[in-house]
């Protein structure tokens, strides 16, 4: 399960030899691609710094065809499903003042999900914010040694709702321990 689609591993890869595979659309088919394109960015650049611009250059490759101005900051408001919670329209200054603090917190999953929570509460682009969060969050944890971060199909729900009341609210501890014991794995 790639980002809700169902696909087998073998499925997969035909889509990323180029097969068109029966039931899957063209974004889902983008969507499975711009996260390989994804994945090859962060192990390519693994020692870089995590800044604004880096995190605008991931969500630029997972959104790629997906999303109009991709890796360009949101410049309207949006809204979420499931709570009145909503964000404001992101201030570049303030965006890349909040990742270099957490950038510079002490390596390690707490820095990691700290980054995680902060990219998709703060929802900085139109779309594609948690595909981005978690892949720059994995980035952090893989450069740490700690593991990389997927949530289980089983618990995306639960992930869902400890999300929305992390949005809510703005406190990440609910959402970071849930993360640590189901979804962290080393």
């Amino acid at each position: 399960n790639i980002e809700g689609i169902d696909i087998t591993f073998p499925a997969t890869k035909a889509v990323f030899e180029g097969a068109k595979i029966a039931n899957l659309t063209q974004d889902q088919t983008t969507v499975i691609n711009n996260l390989k394109h994804g994945w090859q960015f962060i192990f390519d650049f693994i020692d870089a710094p995590i800044d604004l611009s880096y995190v605008r250059q991931v969500h630029q490759l997972v959104s790629n065809n997906l999303v109009p101005d991709s890796g360009q900051l949101r410049y309207f408001d949006v809204y979420i499903g499931g709570t009145s919670w909503q964000p404001e329209i992101p201030d570049f200054d303030t965006a890349k003042a909040a990742i270099e603090k957490i950038a510079n917190m002490e390596p390690g999953r707490e820095r990691a999900l700290k980054m995680f929570g902060y990219l998709c509460r703060s929802q900085l682009f139109s779309d594609g914010n948690k595909r981005t969060a978690q892949l720059v969050a994995n980035k952090m944890l893989i450069a740490d040694g700690r593991g990389i971060l997927a949530i289980p199909p089983e618990c995306k729900h639960d992930f869902g709702e400890k999300l929305k009341r992390f949005y809510e609210t703005a406190d990440d501890s609910e959402l970071q321990k849930f993360l640590i014991e189901t979804s962290i794995y080393n």
